[in-house]
C-alpha cells in the first residue's frame, strides 16, 4: 500500500514540476497588526478587560490593472465576558480604488472611506470619483450612506458632495448630509 502512496505521490510531484508555466498576475502586498489590552473598572464596579487586534491590509496594483484595495479596522473582545460597549469590532475603512477608470484622468473609490473637505468629513459606504483635467484642475464627486458608529445605521443617512479645485490655493467645497 505505502508503495502506490510513494509512486502516485512521486507521479502527481512530476506532473507539477514538468507542468507548462504560464504567466502569474501579481500584486504588492503590505499590512500591518497591533494588539492592544485595557483594563479597568466600570462605576458599577465590574472589571473589564477589553481587547483589540487592529488591522491594516493595502493590496497596491492588483495584476498590473490599477486596481488597489485597502483596508483597516479592528477586532475587539472582552477577556474578563462582560458585555463592554467599548469593546466592539469596528471597520474604519475598506475600499478599492481604480486610477484611469475609463478615462486615464478619472479616477474611482468604492467602499467604506473618510470622506474631508472644508464643508464637512464623514465616513461614508459609497463612491468617490476624482477627475482632474487642464494640469491644476481637479473635480471631485462623492455620495453614500454616512456611517456613525454609536448609532443604528440607517439606509435613510445619505452624504453627498463635491469639490472643485482650481489651484492649490483655492478649491471650491460643498457637502450635503440628509
Amino acid at each position: 500500500m505505502k508503495i502506490w502512496q510513494g509512486l502516485t505521490c512521486g507521479l502527481a510531484l512530476a506532473t507539477l514540476a514538468l507542468w507548462p508555466v504560464g504567466d502569474a498576475l501579481g500584486a504588492k502586498v503590505s499590512g500591518r497588526a497591533s494588539t492592544v489590552v485595557e483594563w479597568f473598572d466600570s462605576a458599577n464596579e465590574h472589571t473589564i478587560v477589553p481587547v483589540f487586534q487592529y488591522l491594516q491590509l493595502n493590496v497596491l496594483d492588483i495584476a498590473d490593472q490599477g486596481y488597489d484595495f485597502r483596508m483597516y479596522g479592528r477586532l475587539g473582545d472582552d477577556l474578563a465576558g462582560e458585555r463592554s460597549a467599548s469593546a466592539k469590532s469596528r471597520l474604519y475603512f475598506a475600499y478599492v480604488e481604480k486610477r484611469g477608470f475609463f478615462l486615464d484622468n478619472l479616477d474611482a473609490r468604492l467602499g467604506r472611506q473618510f470622506i474631508t473637505t472644508t464643508a464637512g468629513a464623514s465616513l461614508m459606504d459609497g463612491l468617490r470619483l476624482d477627475y482632474g483635467f487642464l494640469d491644476n484642475y481637479r473635480f471631485t464627486l462623492f455620495g453614500g450612506g454616512d456611517v456613525t458608529y454609536y448609532e443604528g445605521y440607517n439606509a435613510k443617512d445619505a452624504i453627498v458632495g463635491g469639490r472643485l479645485r482650481l489651484s492649490r490655493q483655492l478649491p471650491l467645497h460643498a457637502v450635503r448630509r440628509r
